[in-house]
């Protein structure tokens, strides 16, 4: 292996806290309440249907055999009428049947015939309107939904000649409950209350039904409809979706809203990577002890699977060891005392479906064509190549998310390289701040600046001084670091450092330019240039958010287009400012072509992560390397 330099990954944020100390004097400010943008504003609607999120490898040898000693558990327990004794039979039917149909032993006829009473108990206890429970009215969307997912997965296994019927009119009956602003409620009542746990299993049941050819066409828009009532229900500034209303409930909803935006094709929108974000921050501590309802363990369960990466990752390893940890030797699972009067059937049959939804036969859940994301792009000369991808303020959800994408290009790469951008020089801002200080500049900020970036930082107004010790250009970058930390990012730093983190034994990471250099090139710019660029910052307060979730949005959807045109919208509307930034990036990106170019000679494939602002356009990155001769193409 390569011997490769190390470089150490410094965050935004810490410098930009103590670059603001050294400046002002305080330990620490006040921020203002971001001003967050609507996540229903930002669902993506592009039919038709495409590619699968990505899946996760199947389950091991021993995990198979504890779902199967819990079918025979269920099977050697089940009433003579094809259910099972408890609070809710055809919600327990509907599940184990569901866990049943994945078992590689359906093909048997004798097991076959066992689970073809269950679907007769089923289809038995449907109403003439449509319905399949008999429970009370709050409990009945519920147990109806399960019933209905049942029906449409045993379609195209079941010998039952009424069992299509029965399952079209269940899915019928979910329909014309759905309510106007798109979800559903207890006992299925109209109007404007709703519930996230509802809504994902009404989505579920129509996936399934959808899958069959059943009301396909009606059941998308439905679907599409559901996606906007969840999120509706989140919280624009945590991420975090409601159980009833926005943002407010547990962490635990956080699974079933995700997997209802996979079953409706969002499971890459803006509203998932945040809710992503939320649920890899608070789930962390489950299941130890299966804490949570199993319940929402499923679904929580289905939309890691299906995300695959590291979400998947982190959820099976402690999942599996805690869910086989609560088997009895019988086979058996207890249900979790919060739902403890539901009893072993629907625990039990509820961890066999879990284990054999991500086993055998899994439903994949398709998304909208959101493209590849990056963009990403592979350089060649001759037989050597690398890998260019774009990075672009990746919110941390993206970061956490991003080798579900780039997984084989991680393994292929012997080394990551990143640009040196300034968060690994912001560090050097409080010396520079300090060095400033020892000759303050012959003209001090106007009153109207150090007030504006007083009120930004939440400081007192003797603090003004403070402003004058700092060149204009540093306070720029210094509100520009503020905007981000509105914004919930962390620079381009997020997606870089957890590629790093991701990469194999033996790999390395290093920065094309040394951070002296980035400093060196701010440090010419004059005091007039540095005054415009701190108006700029300012100005951007109010649009900086939804500038920053555009381009985060494209660049995660692969819109190349949309990339640079909303890297294009942060500099603005004064002409001056591309121009200063132009002239100032034009060696950093000579630098960089330079240094790509010799990467490229060596025997080492590397992987190579800059930001969008130095690789489009006549005098980009990319214009400049293919000028070279080198070979460069956008991969799918």
């Amino acid at each position: 292996m390569i011997a490769h330099r190390a470089v150490r990954a410094r965050l935004w944020r810490p410098a930009a806290l103590l670059a603001l100390a050294a400046l002002s004097g305080c330990q620490s400010a006040r921020h203002a309440e971001p001003e967050r943008i609507s996540f229903r504003q930002d669902m993506i609607f592009a039919p038709p249907l495409q590619e699968p999120l990505r899946n996760g490898e199947p389950v091991s040898a021993h995990i198979r055999q504890a779902a199967q000693r819990g079918t025979d558990w269920l099977m050697a327990t089940r009433r003579d009428d094809g259910a099972w004794d408890g609070p809710h039979p055809v919600a327990v039917a509907a599940i184990a049947l569901s866990g049943a149909l994945r078992d590689e032993r359906f093909q048997e006829p004798s097991f076959q015939a066992f689970w073809e009473e269950t679907v007769e108990y089923l289809v038995a206890r449907q109403a003439a309107d449509g319905g399949l429970s008999p429970s009370r009215a709050t409990e009945q969307p519920y147990e109806h939904a399960l019933a209905t997912r049942a029906l449409c997965e045993a379609l195209p296994l079941s010998a039952n000649v009424d069992l299509r019927t029965a399952a079209g009119n269940a899915v019928r009956y979910i329909l014309d409950r759905q309510q106007v602003g798109g979800g559903w409620h207890y006992g299925y009542a109209q109007g404007h209350q709703r519930s996230t746990p509802l809504v994902v299993t009404q989505m579920e049941a129509l996936f399934a039904a959808a899958q069959q050819g059943l009301y396909a066409d009606e059941i998308v828009r439905a679907l599409n409809k559901a996606a906007q009532d969840l999120t509706a229900a989140q919280s624009p500034d945590s991420g975090r979706y409601g159980y009833l209303f926005r943002g407010v409930g547990q962490s635990v909803i956080n699974g079933y809203a995700l997997y209802g935006l996979q079953l409706a094709g969002h499971g890459l929108s803006l509203s998932a990577r945040k809710g992503w974000s939320n649920a890899l921050g608070e789930a962390r501590a489950w299941p130890a002890s299966l804490q949570w309802p199993l319940f929402a363990a499923y679904y929580s369960h289905q939309a890691a699977y299906h995300l695959g990466g590291v979400p998947w990752k982190d959820w099976q390893d402690a999942f599996y060891r805690e869910l086989l940890a609560g088997q009895h030797d019988d086979g058996h699972w207890p249900a979790p005392f919060q739902e403890s009067a539901l009893g072993p059937p629907y625990a039990t049959a509820l961890a066999v479906s879990m284990i054999r939804s991500t086993d055998r036969t899994p439903r994949l859940v398709a998304q909208y064509d959101h493209g590849t994301p990056g963009p990403l792009y592979r350089l060649r000369s001759g037989s050597k190549e690398a890998y260019l991808l774009s990075s672009a303020l990746i919110e941390e959800a993206d970061a956490a998310l991003i080798d579900a994408w780039l997984t084989d290009i991680l393994r292929e790469a012997d080394t990551l390289w990143v640009e040196g951008s300034p968060r690994e020089w912001m560090h050097h801002l409080s010396t520079i701040a300090a060095a400033a200080a020892e000759a303050p500049p012959p003209d001090p900020l106007s009153r109207e600046l150090r007030s504006e970036l007083n009120r930004l930082f939440g400081l007192p107004p003797t603090a003004s001084g403070a402003w004058n010790k700092a060149p204009p250009w540093a306070l720029a970058l210094l509100v520009w670091g503020h905007h981000l930390e509105e914004a919930e990012r962390s620079f381009e730093s997020t997606v870089e450092h957890h590629i790093q983190t991701r990469f194999a034994s033996g790999q390395r990471a290093a920065s094309l330019i040394p951070p002296d250099e980035w400093a060196a090139a701010f440090e010419s710019v004059s005091r007039e240039e540095g005054l415009v660029l701190l108006r700029h910052a300012l100005n951007m307060r109010a649009d900086a958010p939804l500038v920053l979730d555009r381009l985060a949005d494209a660049w995660c959807m692969g819109d190349e287009g949309a990339v640079i045109a909303w890297t294009r919208r942060i500099h603005g509307s004064d002409p001056a400012v591309p121009l200063i930034y132009d002239r100032l990036f034009e060696p950093i990106r000579a630098r960089l072509t330079e240094t790509v170019s010799a990467l490229l000679a060596e025997d080492a494939r590397p992987l190579i992560v800059l930001p969008v602002w130095h690789l489009h356009g006549p005098d980009g990155v990319l214009a400049r390397l293919q000028e070279r001769g080198h070979t460069l193409e956008r991969i799918p």
